[in-house]
């Protein structure tokens, strides 16, 4: 039986009587990996949880909350989302230049 990864009492004690012959070490470090996991999964989804896209476009949306907070974001063709430009801020290659 593979380790739980929730809070569920009843597969934790199942999988405890079934590793019980394994030494108090060996559950212990079990637990602590169980933690640390939880850990780890809660941080990610917090962070994916702050960040939310408003897509204008299919391949295009901006960034609302988070580091890219007012990003205007570009949908590369392997899917991935790609950083264009913060909107609200004066590009430099926009400037007019007055004669």
């Amino acid at each position: 039986m593979k380790r739980p990864e929730g809070n569920n009492a009843d597969e934790w004690t199942a999988w405890f009587f079934e590793h019980a012959g394994h030494g108090a070490g060996y559950l212990g470090v079990q637990i602590a990996e169980a933690i640390d996991e939880h850990v780890e999964r809660t941080a990610l989804l917090d962070r994916m949880q702050a960040v939310r896209m408003i897509v204008v476009e299919p391949d295009r949306a901006v960034c609302v909350g988070g580091r890219y907070d007012g990003w205007l974001m570009h949908r590369h063709p392997d899917g991935q989302w790609i950083t264009v430009r913060k909107l609200g801020q004066e590009q430099p290659h926009a400037k007019s230049v007055a004669a």
